[in-house]
């Protein structure tokens, strides 16, 4: 929560609070090795992505 935003404040007329909080858990994945591959094949397809928008385009 935002100590700057007193719990109850709310807007004038509507009545609608000035700030809402939400509850997020993190937690380990159980499919740490299957993560780390799908991350390396997307870095892979960035860089091959990334090196053949450098190449030079030939002419004819």
């Amino acid at each position: 929560a935002n100590v700057l935003v007193p719990i109850n404040s709310t807007a004038d007329r509507s009545n609608t609070p000035t700030s809402k909080s939400v509850v997020i858990r993190v937690r380990p994945s159980t499919r740490t090795a299957e993560a780390v591959n799908e991350l390396r094949r997307n870095i892979d397809e960035v860089r091959s992505e990334s090196a053949s928008s450098r190449s030079p385009t030939r002419q004819s």
